[in-house]
């Protein structure tokens, strides 16, 4: 692998990792979960599958959830119009360049659509599996208000809006880390530096003696899952029409659209390897339904339950609109019962909302958020849209208080639940290679100016010319002296911080990967 340490090209801060919504049907009670998670060690770190221990409140985002039989409908919201309300206060919305999602009028013509964007120049890149719904290009340059306000003023167009980024809230088990598992139940157990208050929790021992679970199938869309992980693969959805023989052959056997998706489907990747390179999606996912009773890690809030992969996150926990709505309507159309979207952000879309909108029988259980805020005046989506087959989830501590970083709201929050000090399970990662720059000695350089290393409030770093970074005209360069081998490793990812005057098309950062994997 050879990084010529130049110039990036980031990609847009997109919708990110704000709550994991657990849902345990025909499991009363009421519950949430904080952050991907290892023993004291960060996911990144190299953890073995079952090591899973808390984070202190606040540190990581917050998991909402509800372990409910039934779901009850809050008389606010109205469905399915509106599907957002007018806030008090507007967060800025991040969202990706160049990019819009255009809603054609359905009476339109496919001339007067195709005219309509000619207006400003756009293409469409692709559909969202959603009627007369576009996904269009105006390239990275074009102003995105201007062109939303002249493709609005088009008789073919019903509106407009930007690709919006989200940001990644009785019966006792046998498993090791349950009396660890404050949430199902609190004995005022001391957890990291916090101790509970006794029976703060959603007394899921008592639930558990009427039912571990049922035949429901509930799809994480979030950063993916570890299929492979033990306490997890027993529960895992499995598509009938790819089983068996079928998961590999190729073939579309189902005929839904997507190849050998046995598992599920990666729509971050466009691949049938929904893996979690994040953390958050696995955890998600063992507190909905890690295998209980087994004598090993955790228990989930429903011990049998079917759980489907279905990535819309990448590795740094964030994800579009598209790539969003484009999970629920696979979640959806392969037969999920409830929907865990562990996400948020401030941007509002009609699209992702009528996404939603459009599913009235999948139930969909939602955070609340992250910044401390009141959803009723500074809306986070998607618990803000109003259709009413959302269940919104804010996070309480130990001792049965709001948690200081949860969104709240009396009339768009539905309820609290759990949410600091959670563990559950995790994905196994290794780091086969990390420098922090204190010295050069990975490296080999050339060029001018000379390369050295700098140092920073934040740390040390590598510089062309140290004393004067960022000169412009510098042609120079720095790459691994040795290939990281990788033998034997998949879906890797490569976390990197540059901060250098780029210069376009020359400058930039450059990977390469060999077939056999270590060379």
């Amino acid at each position: 692998m050879r990084i010529p340490f130049q110039g990036t090209n980031s990609r847009a801060t997109r919708y990110q990792v704000t709550g994991a919504i657990v849902v345990g049907v025909l499991v009363a009670g009421l519950m949430a979960t904080s952050g991907p998670q290892s023993t004291g060690t960060p996911v990144s770190a190299n953890v073995p599958f079952l090591d899973s221990a808390p984070l202190e409140a606040g540190e990581e985002d917050v998991l909402g959830g509800v372990a409910a039989a039934s779901a009850r409908h809050r008389a606010d919201r109205q469905d399915p119009i509106p599907l957002s309300a007018e806030p008090d206060t507007i967060r800025e919305a991040p969202f990706v360049p160049g990019q819009l999602l255009v809603g054609f009028k359905p009476s339109a013509s496919r001339a007067a659509r195709r005219e309509a964007l000619d207006e400003i120049g756009g293409r469409i890149l692709h559909g969202t599996d959603l009627p007369d719904i576009e996904l269009v290009d105006l390239g990275a340059h074009k102003n995105i208000e201007k062109a939303q306000a002249k493709l609005e003023k088009q008789g073919a167009v019903g509106y407009a809006e930007p690709n919006h980024i989200y940001s990644a809230s009785a019966s006792f088990p046998s498993d090791k880390s349950f009396p660890n598992q404050w949430a199902f139940d609190n004995t005022g157990q001391t957890i990291g530096s916090s101790t509970g208050t006794s029976d703060a929790d959603i007394d899921a021992p008592e639930a558990w003696d009427s039912s571990t679970g049922g035949e429901v199938t509930v799809a994480v869309i979030d950063s993916g899952v570890a299929f492979d992980h033990p306490d997890l693969s027993t529960n895992l959805w499995s598509n009938p029409g790819e089983a068996g023989a079928k998961a590999t052959n190729g073939i579309d056997d189902d005929n839904n659209g997507f190849v050998d998706d046995n598992l599920g489907w990666d729509f971050v990747q466009n691949d049938n390897r929904p893996l979690d390179q994040n953390g958050h999606g696995t955890h998600v996912a063992g507190t909905i339904g890690a295998q209980g009773n087994n004598g090993v890690g955790v228990a989930g809030a429903a011990w049998d339950v079917r759980l489907m992969s279905v990535r819309a996150l990448g590795p740094q926990g964030d994800g579009t609109t598209t790539e969003i709505i484009a999970a629920i309507r696979y979640a959806v159309s392969n037969g999920a019962d409830i929907i865990n979207l562990s996400l948020g952000g401030p941007g509002s879309s009609q699209t992702f909302g009528q996404a939603i909108a459009d599913s009235p029988q999948t139930l969909f259980v939602v955070a609340a958020g992250n910044e401390g805020a009141n959803n009723d005046t500074t809306p986070s989506y998607p618990c803000n849209y109003t259709s009413l087959n959302i269940i919104c989830v804010a996070a309480t501590t130990q001792t049965d208080a709001l948690a200081s970083f949860s969104n709240y709201g009396a009339t768009r929050v539905d309820l609290g639940a759990p949410g600091t000090q959670i563990i559950s399970t995790v994905p196994a990662f290794t780091q086969p290679f990390k420098d922090t720059f204190t010295t050069l000695a990975n490296w080999t350089t050339g060029g001018s100016p000379l390369w050295g290393i700098g140092s920073e409030a934040g740390g040390t770093f590598a510089a062309d010319s140290p004393g004067a970074p960022y000169v412009k005209g510098a042609n120079s360069w720095i790459q691994l002296a040795q290939p990281i081998n990788l033998q034997g490793a998949r879906d890797c990812g490569l976390n990197y911080r540059l901060r250098l005057d780029a210069q376009s098309p020359t400058d930039g950062l450059e990977v390469e990967a060999s077939a056999d994997g270590s060379t």
